[in-house]
């Protein structure tokens, strides 16, 4: 192997980790200047399947380590390892901290206009558009982590903008985990149970695992639909919540988030809210669906990020549905 390519020596931070087998491992390097280069050790004539495996177990994400390899001659980008010692450990220098990885997520960037923002659709389940989707679509069986990566960034990034431009509920906002609640006992304050169930009721776009809509449907008895191209999730939480309110040892609802037969209460409280596995679009508003929409009480988004637009769009073209919050349509008209 010396003899076909210069033996390379690499130092740099492990910012991620992958294994496909106990006899290959591959670490993504990345160097001072920013460079990221992939590392190969699998057993063979240089290791053994317990090397192997010991050097998995001892290197570990956000070490600095000093590598020596060679360029695998099938794909020169990849450097098959002939040493790697770790020089400094991240809990070492970075005691109680977790690191991410987050090479997963930067390299499967391209350069093109699509891939300028990730589909969170894609990205957390399964996203209906296919290649006709403008956002970027990664392969997650390859990058095992690149949710974990994007996750953090996410986060990151909205932290960081709420501390440049200040938060005006700083010390008296309720938990994060509580917004869908609160959210839900205001609509209910303001408009009321028999107007936000007048009509087909509330509209919930790109409602997710239907927190708010299960907040409106189980707590206040609002009827509520919830819009999302990915299908229905229930969350630990809401099954639990069901099980207890329904007061039998069995959960009226299923893990699929279908009411099981002779279960719930007589109400309809112990059902979730109809979900409607659908991208909210123009072709959505004049489909199936068309009069269920157009007779809704209320449409809401508590987070619809990409839908956002559609959510506007909607407003313009059917004044005559209440949107929450007007202020969107604000420079659209």
């Amino acid at each position: 192997m010396s003899g076909s390519s210069p033996e390379k020596v690499l130092t740099g931070v492990v910012v991620n980790k992958r294994k496909l087998s106990k006899k290959l491992v591959f670490f993504d390097l990345e160097s001072a200047g920013g460079d990221i280069t992939e590392l190969c050790i699998k057993a063979g004539p240089i290791f053994t399947e317990a090397q192997v495996k010991g050097i998995r177990d001892d290197v570990k994400v956000g070490d600095t380590v000093t590598s020596r390899g060679y360029a695998d001659p099938g794909e020169p980008k990849i450097i098959l390892l002939s040493s790697i010692a770790v020089t400094t450990r991240w809990t070492d220098e970075h005691p109680g901290e977790h690191f991410v990885p987050r090479c997963a997520f930067k390299a499967l960037q391209h350069s093109d206009s699509k891939a300028s923002q990730v589909c969170k659709f894609h990205i957390n389940g399964g996203c209906q558009k296919g290649d006709d989707c403008p956002h970027l679509h990664v392969d997650l069986a390859a990058a095992p982590r690149v949710r974990q990566s994007w996750v953090a960034e996410r986060k990151q990034a909205r932290r960081q903008a709420a501390a440049e431009k200040g938060d005006p509920h700083s010390g008296s906002a309720a938990k994060k985990s509580a917004r869908a609640a609160v959210l839900a006992q205001w609509l209910v304050d303001t408009y009321g149970v028999a107007y936000l169930s007048s009509g087909t009721g509330v509209v919930d776009v790109a409602g997710g695992r239907g927190s708010l809509s299960f907040a409106l449907r189980v707590q206040h008895g609002v009827t509520c639909t919830v819009i999302d191209p990915r299908p229905p999730k229930p969350t630990k939480e809401q099954l639990r919540f069901l099980q207890r309110s329904s007061g039998s040892d069995a959960c009226p609802i299923d893990l699929s988030g279908q009411p099981r037969q002779g279960r719930g209460r007589a109400d309809g409280r112990g059902d979730l809210p109809e979900h409607i596995q659908a991208a909210f679009d123009e072709d959505f508003w004049s489909g199936a669906h068309a009069q269920r929409l157009h007779a809704a009480s209320l449409v809401v988004g508590l987070h619809p990020d990409q839908a956002t637009d559609s959510i506007v769009d909607f407003a313009i073209k059917d004044p005559q549905v209440k949107i929450q919050s007007r202020r969107m349509l604000k420079g659209r008209q």
